[in-house]
């Protein structure tokens, strides 16, 4: 008896680590893509189709309410699904702080609440976050951390900025971080929460990776290229490396893994982060 292939959900598939999870999990999934780019997500299933994969791709823009829930919809009206990866997404320099906190935080927020039934017993949802996010964790009070595990409340935005009094939220990277820290919350949320349907929950922080995304906060943001000079592999990670993780956290051989975040970033947060601690106090001091 043959056993079907599982149904994947990949967003952000047009580009970068979504389309390389998208390459990744071709020939051994049915897929469902979806990105904003609707001539990229186009070109991505059509490439797909002709190695012979099965794929379904719908466009969908993560700052829209609606369409997220019309996407699930719609893909689950006939059959559940198997699996998540959510790479839709935006950086710091993209857009203006509320879109970075629309798209990247409540936009996952919405994604998992209407993925709520919806999946399989067994499913694995994998989330983008970011390497931002053990940045963010250095400065977010144990109140904000609270506050990000229900950003659809309506006085989310009055009691996340009074939790981060004294940080300019109107910074892209501020926001960026703040955002991605909020995905690996809701993460670990829906991982207990999940987790006696035997779906589990995990994410993914890359560092630097060689995505057109990146390549546009480079020409941007100060700081890219003392981040890959103080990295102990002193290069890019490859979107590649990321589509490989994702595939195994999607996979049996991750069964017992779940509520953990993979960060995969050739060894450059914890350096960063020593930099930015003796920093902070050679200024206080």
């Amino acid at each position: 008896m043959l056993t079907k292939r599982p149904r994947i959900v990949v967003t952000g598939a047009a580009s970068g680590i979504g389309r390389a999870v998208a390459e990744k999990l071709a020939q051994s999934s049915r897929l469902i893509l979806t990105d904003i780019n609707v001539e990229g997500l186009h070109a991505v299933a059509k490439q797909i189709e002709k190695q012979g994969g099965s794929v379904l791709h719908l466009p969908c823009d993560f700052a829209e309410e609606a369409q997220i829930r019309e996407l699930v919809d719609t893909i689950t009206s006939q059959e559940k699904l198997d699996g998540l990866v959510h790479a839709a997404g935006v950086g710091p320099s993209q857009a203006t702080c509320e879109k970075i906190l629309t798209i990247n935080l409540l936009g996952t927020a919405i994604l998992l609440e209407a993925m709520t039934g919806v999946t399989n017993p067994n499913a694995a949802l994998v989330l983008i976050s970011s390497q931002a996010s053990y940045f963010a964790a250095e400065w977010l009070s144990s109140a904000a951390l609270e506050i990000l595990k229900n950003p659809l409340r309506q006085d989310f935005g009055e009691r996340i900025n009074k939790a981060c009094e004294g940080h300019d939220l109107s910074l892209g990277t501020e926001a960026y971080g703040l955002a991605k820290m909020g995905v690996r919350v809701l993460a670990e949320e829906a991982a207990v929460r999940l987790g006696e349907q035997g779906i589990r929950v995990n994410t993914i922080s890359p560092g630097i990776i060689d995505t057109p995304m990146v390549h546009h906060e480079a020409k941007h943001l100060e700081g890219m290229d003392a981040m890959t000079q103080i990295t102990p592999l002193g290069r890019w990670g490859q979107p590649a490396e990321i589509a490989e993780a994702a595939a195994f956290l999607l996979s049996r051989a991750a069964s017992f893994v779940t509520s953990a975040d993979l960060l995969i970033d050739g060894g450059s947060t914890k350096p960063m982060l020593s930099l930015q601690r003796a920093m902070a106090n050679t200024s206080s001091s």
